[in-house]
């Protein structure tokens, strides 16, 4: 889902724009700053009316997915709520994929059925195959288990595994389970592994996938990261451990990829105390698992260098397989503005052995689900205009305490059905098929303006 950023959902207009005259020096900054009759008006908080997500229409169900669930309702009855994992690579309701030797794909489904007897094992899985290219359910078993927290297929020296982590009632933690698919059932191959949170991935690159685990150590009350191997049966070996930081209570986003040096790697990104998000990095190499970000010993320990206070998450921004972390910092004109009136630009950091290295800044647009990386000529001389009501952002120069009169650029997302080449002055960026994202691009100041080519390759979609 989006992430939501309060600053971003404030309107900006240029009869809104303070400018401080000269010898207010402790408020020259902040030239960029709402009215307070604007934060009154969008104190209600109705988000839903702005950002992307009023401009979209709610997909249809493919048809091979209403085959699958006519098939499943005429096994086992029409009154049932389907499940969806909660997170994950794999969010919808049917999971369809291969996971047997046969040349056909199976479908899983969990769903809860309203009139089970047994009230313990409402939530249930089921496994559908297909004869003759018709869907069959061929499997239905309850699960002691609130609802379906993620789900992953896995290759483990040439054998396909189903592992799917479950969450327990009240939030009082998840357990992992390995299946594997045979003779028309699906079995559990390993005991389950209760944890706190969970990722399956292959982090030495070798024949075997590896489950990781965050627990709370029973004997010394640490919390600890575990590694298992998942064997060429499905059965999990223990494997390296390594202290995580104990001030995290929950874990909101954890993504795989490379590090700089190639080297593949797990990133948490933890919540701890109020609007406090940090980054740990787990490797795994010869027998040992490290966390390269925390020490409990607080030696080699980096993870002050993470903190920010906004839901802002690891990714790869550039598609180069290596894993960016986010940090924040005010931008140009913002520094000294009240926390509800700033606007903000992302640093995105690569993981050394020294701590974080910047390698890009950009400004994303949560609400509109985009992001625009900024120009090296740009850096330090810019600051950007958000405005909700018009979906779009502008970026005008910076010139320490001077009116931002010179437009550099501005980014707007319209409807499909509301646009034409050339509108205003707006060409097509990004087609996003309902929605075209248009470029404009000013000629105020030509020594920082931008051609259509690098405001192309500066602009990529982004959601969370």
């Amino acid at each position: 889902g989006c992430v939501i950023i309060a600053s971003e959902l404030f309107v900006f207009r240029k009869d809104q724009i303070k400018i401080m005259p000269p010898g207010r020096t402790d408020m020259k900054r902040k030239i960029l700053t709402l009215a307070l009759s604007t934060a009154l008006v969008l104190s209600g908080c109705s988000y839903g009316q702005t950002g992307i997500e009023s401009l979209l229409k709610p997909p249809k169900l493919p048809d091979q997915q209403n085959e699958i669930y006519t098939a499943l309702q005429a096994s086992i009855g029409k009154n049932i709520t389907l499940k969806y994992p909660r997170t994950g690579d794999f969010t919808s309701a049917f999971l369809i994929a291969n996971i047997d030797e046969e040349s056909t794909q199976e479908a899983i489904v969990f769903y809860e059925a309203a009139d089970t007897v047994n009230a313990t094992m409402t939530l249930r899985i089921n496994v559908l195959d297909q004869n003759d290219g018709a869907w069959v359910s061929v499997y239905d078993a309850g699960v002691s288990a609130q609802d379906v927290d993620k789900v992953n297929f896995v290759q483990s020296n040439g054998n396909t595994f189903l592992v799917v982590g479950f969450n327990l009632a009240g939030d009082s933690g998840k357990f992992v389970v390995v299946y594997r698919y045979q003779d028309g059932r699906l079995e559990e191959t390993a005991q389950r592994l209760t944890c706190l949170e969970y990722v399956s991935c292959n982090l030495n690159e070798d024949e075997y996938t590896e489950i990781f685990t965050i627990t709370t150590d029973a004997k010394s009350g640490r919390r600890i990261a575990q590694a298992y191997q998942i064997s060429s049966q499905g059965s999990v070996r223990p494997m390296g451990r390594t202290d995580m930081d104990a001030s995290v209570s929950s874990y909101r986003n954890i993504t795989t990829g490379k590090l700089a040096d190639g080297r593949q790697a797990v990133y948490l990104d933890g919540l701890s105390g109020t609007n406090r998000y940090t980054t740990e990095v787990l490797t795994y190499e010869n027998g040992s698992l490290y966390n390269l970000l925390y020490s409990a010993a607080g030696e080699k320990s980096f993870i002050e260098e993470t903190v920010r206070s906004d839901a802002i998450f690891s990714a790869d921004i550039d598609a180069d397989g290596v894993i960016e972390i986010p940090t924040r910092v005010a931008a140009s004109g913002y520094e000294d503005a009240a926390s509800h009136e700033q606007e903000y630009f992302t640093l995105w950091n690569i993981c050394t052995e020294d701590g974080l290295e910047v390698k890009k800044t950009s400004y994303v647009a949560y609400t509109l689900g985009f992001l625009f990386t900024i120009p090296d000529k740009w850096l330090g001389r810019v600051t950007p205009v958000f405005s909700s009501a018009e979906n779009e952002l502008t970026f005008y120069r910076y010139d320490g305490g001077m009116e931002p009169t010179a437009r550099l650029l501005s980014i707007r997302v319209f409807r499909s059905s509301e646009f034409r080449e050339g509108i205003s002055g707006y060409t097509t960026l990004r087609d996003n098929g309902q929605i075209i994202y248009a470029q404009k691009i000013y000629d105020d100041d030509k020594s920082l303006q931008l051609d259509s080519e690098t405001v192309q390759s500066c602009f990529s979609l982004y959601t969370q």
